[in-house]
């Protein structure tokens, strides 16, 4: 054994320490086997397991009874449904993301999580999660506009600018435009009090 584990570092009068220091240099997997030969040893063994099982299937095609036959038809049947039901739920639950304004790189992490054989099932997560992120998006809009507001400078104090007539007044008057000159005469009055 110690003499195909070193290869040709093995001597016959080795010490301890020599064989730990030459033990050292090789790949080991816990056991003590070299790391390429334990690979290709898995290799074989699953090789020979998908060729077993393969047999196995078709002896077991050949000696199945027709209610068997029928009983593995139906699982198939079954798994098939399934597949489909999810995939059905897939697609509504795409249809509602992207009816809520989101796009497939927003959405498409979420599919997994979401998405079960159940499509109302599907629905309600996927509705769920929509109305999460509609309402971190409000709620980041209303801080913003919080921001906003709370940033933006307030007007200076002081009295409301009013419009004076005084020079209006004075060329009506020098017109000779009596009319007009009480007309603004009155304008001004009502917006002093």
């Amino acid at each position: 054994m110690l003499k195909t584990l070193l290869g040709d570092n093995f001597r016959e009068d080795m010490t301890i320490d020599e064989i730990n220091e030459a033990l050292k240099g090789l790949k080991l997997v816990p056991n003590g086997i070299p790391k390429e030969q334990f690979d290709k040893k898995v290799s074989e063994l699953n090789q020979k397991a998908k060729e077993w099982e393969s047999k196995y299937k078709e002896q077991e095609k050949k000696y199945m009874t027709d209610e068997q036959i029928v009983q593995q038809k139906q699982q198939e049947i079954e798994q098939m449904k399934s597949q489909l039901a999810k995939e059905l739920a897939k697609l509504r639950a795409k249809e509602l993301f992207t009816a809520a304004g989101l796009t497939e790189a927003d959405y498409c992490d979420l599919l997994d999580v979401v998405v079960s054989d159940d499509e109302e099932e599907t629905k309600n997560n996927a509705s769920k999660i929509i109305a999460l992120l509609n309402h971190q998006k409000e709620s980041a809009a209303k801080a913003k506009e919080q921001e906003l507001l709370a940033n933006t400078p307030k007007p200076p104090a002081g009295a409301a600018a009013t419009v004076t007539y005084n020079k209006q007044i004075q060329e009506a008057l020098d017109a000779e435009d009596f009319t007009t000159a009480a007309a603004l005469i009155r304008l001004q009055q009502t917006q002093q009090n």
